[in-house]
């Protein structure tokens, strides 16, 4: 049961550090938490709030007083509109799989020149989830009767009648869906054919059905067009693979996936990791719990690696959540040498396919969150060009188009409120008249905030919790477990 309960130890304010974009020292400020254990529901939630993970540490960016402010960003994956750009990108890798050349005149050496600019991730105590056994505590709460059964939220109530295609699947029924291993058919031609299949059985059934219509000429293709154009017989094949980073499948793939991870940091950031516990704690371990069940996608809710195989070699691995609502990037490390591939882009497509795909049976699993949009950070406005995207609003968290206004807004001011109405507020704002009901576990015992105080509390322990459940909200304050020792 734990995968529906969360627990997390608050830090407070981290901040004088260095920024990782501007690289001015004593200007970078964020508030952070670890979460020991975090249901998916919750951490939906939270991103909702401007809050983003990395390993198991949480961090929210202190946007009005940071030197480079964070926006969470999303992209509307229903609605997504290829660029020219993303067009040739996918082309570019289509044509390689095919004859296994480069473009002629296509410059190596940046072609990911901008999402290499990875986001700098705060650095906030390292804290282990050894330091509670949450299967063991989680376990006595349930059999002291202190967890009540969790209600499953509006966003976790999805549709069961046809489950998700992931890049791990095997068998006929996955390869016909794979955007990358498509039939030797046409697309629009295998589109029709289904359909007149089902036609048939309709008629055998003695249900009533609609003439088959011919695909109409000249129609756009889609993204799932571009990307099912990959050959199936050419020169390289492609293949993406879904393994759950937190599940004992993930082992087999430990040594290759930090091997890929140290040589794209030394050669693309320079910045070796120290030990493959450096890997684990910043790519692997996820406080996510896998959920599986008839209203989950086929391999669940929580954290993913996604393994783009080129032959039998590893050559990139896209970190990612899939969440109630959304597929949240965490984080993309691919082989250097395949870099006129843009493999940046080029995962960052696959996962608005992929997005697209978890919808068909989780309706309200539309979006594609990609993290921080930086604005005061060139490298990093790049997230921009995925459209439709919009901009979570620091002060009434709400989500708002990436437009030409949007974009002088922050032209004039790095920090903004995206809701151009004064009296719109947070719907979700704590209050102080609210700390007394901020859920606690203290002691192996679950409680409220108004009756641990009264234990063991003092007024900057009520003054860091206040700015706990202001950070997190009303309603995660009194879900989420706050960890006090």
């Amino acid at each position: 049961m734990s995968d529906e309960y969360s627990i997390v130890m608050y830090h407070g304010e981290f901040n004088k550090s260095t920024c990782g974009y501007c690289k001015r020292s004593n200007t970078c400020n964020s508030h952070g938490m670890t979460a020991h254990v975090m249901s998916v529901r919750d951490y939906q939630d939270l991103i909702d709030r401007g809050w983003r993970r990395s390993g198991t540490y949480c961090y929210k960016p202190t946007n009005s007083s940071t030197c480079c402010p964070s926006y969470t960003i999303r992209c509307d994956a229903l609605n997504f509109k290829l660029s020219k750009s993303h067009k040739k990108i996918i082309k570019r890798v289509n044509k390689f799989l095919r004859d296994g050349l480069k473009d002629s005149g296509e410059k190596e050496s940046n072609q990911d020149e901008e999402t290499d600019a990875a986001e700098e991730i705060p650095m906030g105590p390292q804290v282990t989830t050894g330091v509670i056994d949450v299967n063991k505590l989680v376990n006595k709460l349930v059999d002291e009767e202190q967890l009540p059964p969790c209600e499953p939220s509006s966003s976790m109530e999805c549709s069961s009648v046809k489950e998700p295609v992931n890049a791990a699947s095997s068998g006929s029924a996955a390869s016909q869906m794979d955007p990358l291993k498509p039939p030797c058919k046409k697309a629009k031609l295998l589109r029709l054919e289904r359909k007149q299949a089902k036609m048939a059985q309709r008629e055998a059934q003695g249900l009533p059905q609609q003439p088959v219509k011919k695909p109409p000429k000249n129609v756009e293709k889609s993204l799932e067009d571009f990307l099912g154009e990959a050959p199936q017989d050419g020169k390289h094949k492609l293949r993406i693979d879904l393994v759950c980073s937190t599940g004992e499948e993930f082992n087999a793939f430990l040594q290759v996936e930090y091997e890929l991870y140290r040589k794209y940091q030394t050669l693309v950031h320079k910045d070796p990791p120290e030990d493959i516990e450096d890997f684990q704690y910043f790519l692997q371990r996820s406080p996510l719990q896998l959920k599986v069940s008839s209203t989950s996608p086929a391999k669940g809710f929580g954290s993913f690696h996604q393994q783009y195989w080129l032959d039998d070699r590893l050559i990139a691995v896209g970190v990612i959540d899939i969440l109630p609502n959304c597929v949240s990037s965490v984080y993309l490390f691919y082989d250097p040498e395949f870099s006129f591939l843009s493999l940046g882009t080029y995962s960052s497509l696959w996962e608005v396919a992929f997005t697209r795909e978890l919808q068909k049976s989780c309706p309200e699993l539309k979006y594609y969150y990609m993290g921080f949009y930086i604005h005061s950070c060139p490298k990093m406005r790049y997230k921009g060009k995925l459209q439709p995207s919009s901009l979570l609003c620091p002060e009434v968290y709400s989500w708002h188009p990436i437009t030409e206004d949007l974009l002088k807004k922050l032209d004039r001011s790095k920090y903004s409120r995206f809701n151009e109405d004064p009296h719109a507020r947070d719907k979700d704002e704590f209050q102080v008249r609210h700390l007394e009901n901020v859920v606690c576990l203290y002691e192996n015992t679950i409680m409220y905030f108004k009756d641990y105080i009264n234990l063991d509390g003092s007024d900057e322990e009520r003054q860091q919790t206040l700015q706990y459940g202001r950070l997190v909200g009303r309603i995660c304050s009194r879900r989420i477990l706050l960890y006090k020792n």
